[in-house]
């Protein structure tokens, strides 16, 4: 493999971006598909050095779910230590994803001096279906970040910026697992960079949804898409709605797990790339934290919200403490098993699937591909094998007829099916 092109052809780049700051000749653009909101590199090739240095930083070729440490699970890598927690600031607590943990600990460190700033990400307001990650230095523009995204998000132009702030600064990240890989893999090749970026912390994930997805919902709603001026995912309590405010202030308000919300559209495998179809890492190998909701039938009457966290480094769990003396936080300890039930059905489809997915999605390519990633195929039968493989074919079949595009046209019940074939992974 030349460049981060042919990561692009296999279709399995995930758009952080890393690539373009890496580039040695500045030769590396990231360019968004309109229609579906995914980033990929473009590359002048007639300026080409390769000088390699785009496949070096590039998750998609050098995942890793490799552990240091006695304390490890193929579902999460290394971890110390698992909790319960949210915002002691009520407003926040209510308004944010599940909990708020992560803008409270970060607004916690931010104030009390331990970082100069953090790497959040946001909807662009006035232009919801983009999203945009910013360098927030004030307690202000790290509320702004609140809640979740579930849109694609690329990290080239705030990783410019980093590598231009001074050397002394210490600045706290927050992204997805291939972001946070990404980063880890530019701390490597960058100690400047390593020396400023103190604290990742990242974000349990099953995959994101194209902009497809929503353009599918606005549509089965009645909502012109021309009007939409604001989409919040998360919010108004736990586990929140789906906001979308038009512009003459209205706002539709549709429950996470209704149809046209997370339950059946953003959730569908139809508007799943194929590099979240095979994405080894669902909670973020290289982080310093691991958040995610408390999907657990004790928390089910908690509209409050509350997240579970990882601590998965010594620092990690350090800046936690900090926070829940300060009283920003609440953190309460909780068995590690409760952090992996929570999200049991994201790790199982992301590390025992992988392989299968990878063999089935990528073909004789694969070997290119997660060089680090140790599979684990723990669990997989004969029936096991037998559901996948029908998943997995029904994911070639709708990637080959771009069955994506044509969605919108086409009846619930055509995302209903689409809706069990989802299960069959689990």
């Amino acid at each position: 493999m030349d460049s981060v092109a042919e990561v692009s052809l296999y279709g399995m780049c995930v758009g952080c971006g890393a690539c373009a700051v890496a580039c040695s000749a500045n030769v590396i653009t990231m360019e968004r598909d309109p229609e579906t909101g995914w980033l990929a590199p473009t590359i002048d090739s007639s300026k080409c050095i390769e000088c390699g240095l785009c496949l070096a930083v590039c998750p998609a070729v050098n995942w890793s779910n490799s552990t240091q440490s006695e304390k490890s699970h193929p579902f999460l890598g290394c971890y110390l230590k698992a909790y319960s927690a949210f915002a002691t600031d009520d407003e926040l607590r209510v308004n944010a994803a599940s909990g708020g943990f992560v803008t409270g600990i970060l607004k916690s460190l931010l104030k009390n001096g331990h970082i100069d700033g953090a790497v959040v990400s946001r909807r662009i307001k006035g232009d919801p279906f983009k999203s945009e990650t910013i360098l927030a230095r004030t307690p202000e523009e790290i509320a702004s970040c609140k809640g979740s995204i579930y849109s694609p998000v690329c990290f080239a132009s705030v990783l410019e910026q980093l590598n231009r702030i001074p050397e002394d600064e210490r600045w706290a990240v927050v992204g997805l697992p291939c972001h946070i890989q990404a980063l880890a893999l530019m701390k490597e090749a960058n100690p400047v960079l390593a020396k400023k970026v103190v604290l990742s912390i990242s974000l349990v994930c099953g995959h994101v949804p194209s902009h497809r997805a929503y353009k599918y919902s606005l549509k089965r709603l009645g909502l012109d898409e021309s009007r939409v001026i604001g989409i919040d995912n998360r919010g108004d309590g736990w586990p929140g709605f789906l906001r979308i405010e038009l512009d003459d202030g209205s706002v539709k308000r549709v429950p996470y797990g209704s149809a046209l919300s997370w339950g059946m559209v953003l959730s569908s495998p139809l508007f799943t790339p194929k590099a979240c179809h095979v994405c080894p890492d669902p909670g973020g190998y290289a982080a310093d934290i691991m958040v995610c909701d408390a999907w657990l039938p004790r928390f089910t009457n908690d509209q409050d919200g509350v997240n579970l966290v990882l601590a998965k480094t010594v620092y990690g769990d350090s800046v936690i403490q900090k926070a829940q003396n300060c009283g920003d936080i609440h953190i309460e300890d909780c068995p590690i098993d409760d952090f992996i039930e929570a999200n049991k059905r994201v790790f199982v489809a992301k590390t025992r699937n992988h392989a299968i997915a990878m063999a089935y999605l990528v073909g004789q390519q694969a070997d290119l591909f997660h060089k680090n990633i140790k599979a684990d195929e723990t669990g997989i039968g004969f029936l096991v094998r037998l559901r996948l493989w029908f998943y997995y074919i029904h994911i070639k079949f709708s990637e080959s007829l771009n069955l994506d595009r044509v969605a919108v046209r086409l009846p619930k019940a055509f995302l209903f099916y689409w809706k069990f074939i989802g299960l069959l992974k689990r």
